[in-house]
Formats: structure tokens, sequence, C-alpha cells
């Protein structure tokens, strides 16, 4: 799994579902959770070690300022300051946003990836396709499948059902946006795999 696959996971497991109409809880030690009746946790992720789970009904979860995680467990926001503690003991920096880990950076220049900005706010590393740029109908002609319409001089495109020829993703950077090209035909814009 690459990093920004496992962040995303990560984020995805600490982001709720449902969100709390009261003001969320930020626990910032330990004792914040069990004082709020919870529980400490210990967690598998590349940059926490534990969250606060409560065993709560949704009700009550909602009304302490927690929310239900993609577990469908009461869960309570970590604070900024037990983030970055927590990031530090699993030997990383902590970036304001998001942990850093030097190795990964190093890792990725060593196995000949970019590392650049992938999200808001958060650098990754991206690979280089072998087939950036090639001319292409569909994404699945493309390595990475992502074929973006790149207006050639002159061309101009009258209605969706004009044929257009797009061009393979040079990497697969999931915040690369474009417009894709699906059958020959422009197939509307996004970011990432279309």
């Amino acid at each position: 799994m690459n990093r920004y696959a496992f962040n995303l996971a990560v984020l995805l497991i600490i982001t709720f579902s449902t969100f709390s109409e009261a003001s969320p809880v930020e626990i910032d030690s330990k004792k914040d959770c069990l004082r709020i009746g919870g529980k400490w946790t210990p967690i598998v992720s590349k940059s926490l070690t534990h969250v606060c789970i409560a065993h709560l009904s949704y009700e009550k979860c909602q009304d302490k300022g927690g929310g239900v995680n993609s577990e469908r467990r009461c869960q309570f926001f970590l604070s900024e300051r037990q983030f970055a503690t927590q990031c530090k003991k699993k030997g990383g920096i902590w970036q304001g946003v998001w942990c850093f880990f030097e190795k990964d950076r190093t890792k990725c220049i060593k196995d000949g990836g970019i590392w650049t900005v992938i999200g808001k706010n958060q650098d990754g590393c991206v690979k280089r396709s072998t087939d950036g740029g090639k001319p292409c109908t569909k994404s699945s002609q493309c390595l990475f499948n992502r074929c973006y319409y790149v207006k050639r001089h002159g061309e101009q495109i009258k209605s969706a059902t004009d044929s257009v020829i797009g061009e393979c993703a040079r990497t697969d950077n999931p915040s690369q946006c474009g417009t894709f090209v699906h059958n020959g035909q422009i197939a509307g814009s996004g970011c990432g795999p279309d």
C-alpha cells in the first residue's frame, strides 16, 4: 500500500461518517478520554498509537460531542497536540496536518518517484508513468488508468460527441485534475482516476 493510500485509510478510520451537533470534544490525553467515559484504545496505524473510543449509543455519542467512525463505534477527536505527540512516538515529524516520515521521502526518490504535493497540505510520493503523454482514447489504454484531454493548437470542440484524443497521465498523483477522455469523447472533469 502506498503512503497516500495508507494515510487515506487512517483518515477514514479517524474521520467520522456522522458528525455531532454538539461541539466536538478534543482529546488531549488518556486522562481526557477516561474522564468522558472513553477507552484509550491502541490502533494499528503508521502515525497514531491510540484513539479514544466510548461504548455509547449513537445519540449519547453525539450528545457528548463524538462521532460514529467507519467501524460504527463512538470516537472522539484527538487534539492537534495529541496527534503531534503520537506522530513523534512513531518516529515522524508533525507537519501541522499530517505526520511526515523522512524515510518515506528517501525511499520514494531512491525508487525513482517524485516527492510532491499530493493533496491539500500534504506531500507524498508519485510514480512517473512509462506511457505518460502517449495518445489515448480511453483510460484503460494507460498505465495509471487515466486518459486526460489536452487541447491541441487550433482544436475546437463543438459538442460533447465530438471525437477527441487524450494523453495518458504522466504520474499517478491522486490530486491531479483534468478533463477525462472515454471512448474518444470528453467524459467530464475531476481529480484522480476517472
